[in-house]
């Protein structure tokens, strides 16, 4: 794992006072320190920290101002034997058929749709079979987070991927994600989840220019923006 220092990091002084993180705060280092973070500002790979160096870097890692970056080779070697996929869907065919066909072909074996108490439940179903995946169905609709967690329950993955019927994967969507949440020195624990950046889908011809799709390219909720961040209250990225 290679990790790097958060673009807005200020080092003040004599390098043992660091201004930033998400939320913002101001971290004293003990002077055995300021060397570290000379290095995290250009980059630093994980195996090149000692113990002491490692137990730093991680709690910068928690105040967002140091972020994790898994390596190229971590990236490629990522696995998707561990990977099952978790697909909620209501009363969404057609949204459902594009989401099931950015998922072919990337190498992941367990693809479970839940259909939230959908009304065509067989159009669901004749969807899911013909790209391979398996459906579990709920019959009264509880929401997408009761289905999401009906759809785990299907599963022995070690890791579990939730995409929205909606979202169209892009190619080696998961690796960088799995390598984060897996990679030796950093995860062993400490990391429960991992989020890509989500952002909005190419217009057809029709929509281009369209109010909606000038409004999901500029301000849509769901893009965080290309900057990574630890997700919690009052950091850059909240939810």
């Amino acid at each position: 794992m290679r990790f790097e220092a958060d673009a807005d990091l200020g080092v003040v002084g004599d390098g043992h006072t660091l201004v930033g993180g998400s939320p913002l705060r101001i971290v004293r280092l003990a002077p055995r320190a300021a060397p570290l973070v000379t290095r995290l500002l250009d980059g630093v790979d994980g195996d090149s920290l000692d113990g002491p160096e490692l137990a730093a870097v991680r709690r910068l890692v928690a105040s967002g101002a140091v972020h994790p970056r898994p390596t190229p080779d971590e990236i490629d070697g990522a696995d998707p034997s561990g990977l099952g996929v978790v697909v909620p869907v209501r009363d969404r065919i057609a949204e459902l058929g594009r989401c099931l066909t950015s998922l072919r072909g990337t190498g992941l074996t367990r693809v479970v749709v839940v259909d939230d108490g959908s009304v065509d439940a067989s159009g669901h179903r004749a969807i899911a079979s013909a790209h391979g995946a398996e459906v579990v169905r709920l019959p009264v609709a509880r929401g997408p987070a009761a289905a999401r967690m009906a759809g785990v329950e299907t599963l022995d993955t070690p890791l579990v991927a939730f995409v929205d019927s909606d979202v169209e994967v892009t190619p080696g969507w998961w690796r960088p994600l799995v390598a984060l949440v897996t990679a030796n020195g950093f995860a062993d624990g400490r990391v429960a989840m991992a989020a890509p950046r989500v952002g909005a889908a190419s217009p057809s011809d029709a929509a281009a220019g369209s109010t909606l799709v000038r409004y999901e390219e500029t301000t849509s909720p769901l893009d965080m923006g290309p900057r990574p961040s630890p997700v919690r209250r009052g950091a850059r990225v909240a939810y």
